[in-house]
């Protein structure tokens, strides 16, 4: 089933109150430091669901469901780790994303003049063990919808690194290919996203899969190879 297992060994909260902290009273803080965390994500794809009934957890809801507020000016992830996984069907092995030696900082801008305050993201690391990215996260705390702005790059990627999450996702490998940038750009509002991506690239291929084998070869696989570098591609 679909789950979300956060570890957390270490933290540190600087700025605050050491009566309050014994007296189970923390309010607020300058600064909260995480060391190591590492966030396992599965989400299950085994059966469809009713787009209707997914309800989206916005920011506002979240923080309005704390039961003590803890206010603090940052919130800081050091060395962190995130696995993301897509499972298709029960019993098999699921689609893999790594993000690596993540440092992220969370940032709340104050808006004296309408209220609206945002919180800002900024996420430094490595996807698969082979990219390095930068991504910036702008999320307006009192919106009641599921919206937010994120912009970022990936750079200097060996396209084979993602062939675990592709080869279950959709039955495809790239054989050769090497990312020099990625730039993204997208805004989300009521949970939809609209934006634009640019790569560059160069030596790109890619196969069509068995997906039970993994095998590359038959006619049909052949078929479907040959559209997508010489057409699809192009």
């Amino acid at each position: 089933r679909t789950r979300y297992s956060l570890v957390i060994p270490r933290s540190n909260i600087i700025g605050s109150a050491c009566l309050g902290i014994l007296e189970g009273k923390i309010h607020c803080g300058r600064t909260a430091q995480i060391h190591n965390a590492s966030l396992d994500v599965l989400i299950n794809k085994d059966k469809p669901f009713d787009m209707d009934s997914l309800s989206l957890m916005t920011p506002s809801k979240f923080l309005s469901s704390l039961m003590e507020t803890v206010q603090l000016n940052s919130l800081m992830f050091m060395n962190a780790n995130l696995k993301y996984g897509e499972r298709f069907a029960a019993g098999s092995m699921p689609a893999m994303l790594r993000f690596d030696s993540m440092q992220v900082q969370a940032e709340v801008h104050f808006n004296r003049v309408n209220h609206d305050d945002t919180v800002m993201v900024f996420v430094q690391g490595q996807l698969m063990r082979s990219g390095t990215m930068d991504v910036r996260v702008s999320i307006p705390v009192s919106s009641p919808e599921f919206t937010f702005r994120s912009a970022g790059t990936v750079r200097s990627m060996s396209l084979s690194s993602i062939n675990p999450f592709l080869e279950v996702s959709d039955h495809k490998r790239f054989k050769t290919g090497v990312v020099h940038s990625v730039t993204f750009d997208f805004d989300v509002v009521d949970g939809s996203a609209k934006g634009t991506l640019r790569a560059s690239y160069e030596d790109l291929k890619i196969v069509s899969i068995d997906s039970r084998s993994g095998s590359e070869s038959g006619i049909g696989n052949t078929i479907v190879s040959f559209f997508a570098n010489n057409i699809k591609l192009r």
